[in-house]
C-alpha cells in the first residue's frame, strides 16, 4: 500500500523560496485589514499583491526620514501607503501602518 503525504501549503505570512521574507503584523493592523476586506475588497487585494512585492524585494520602498527614519513607504491605491521596516537579519519585514499618505505619516 502507497502512503500519501499532504503537503500543505505555507501561510502567506511565511517565508518561502519564492519570498525569502516573513511579514509580520500587529494586532491594530490586523484588525484594519479585516475592516478593509469587509468594506473594500479591490483596495484589500492590492495590499495583498503589495505585500506579495514586498516580501520579494523588501528595498522597493521610498526611504523616510526624520520621526520615521528606518522605516519605508510603498503607495498602493490612490493615496493609502504601507509603512513598514525590515530586519535583513532575520529575514522580516514588520508592517507598521496602512492608511492614507495623510493619516500614516501623520502630516
Amino acid at each position: 500500500m502507497v502512503r500519501k503525504i499532504s503537503l500543505s501549503k505555507p501561510k502567506p505570512d511565511q517565508a518561502t523560496t519564492e519570498n525569502p521574507y516573513s511579514l509580520f503584523f500587529p494586532d491594530d493592523v490586523k484588525n484594519q485589514l479585516s475592516r478593509i476586506k469587509k468594506k473594500d475588497n479591490v483596495l484589500f487585494e492590492q495590499l495583498r499583491k503589495r505585500f506579495k512585492k514586498l516580501r520579494a524585494n523588501p528595498e522597493c520602498g521610498e526611504v523616510l526620514s526624520h520621526d520615521k527614519a528606518g522605516h519605508r513607504e510603498v503607495h498602493v491605491k490612490d493615496h493609502w501607503v504601507i509603512i513598514y521596516r525590515t530586519d535583513c537579519g532575520a529575514k522580516a519585514i514588520v508592517i507598521v501602518k496602512i492608511g492614507t499618505h495623510e493619516k500614516a505619516l501623520g502630516r
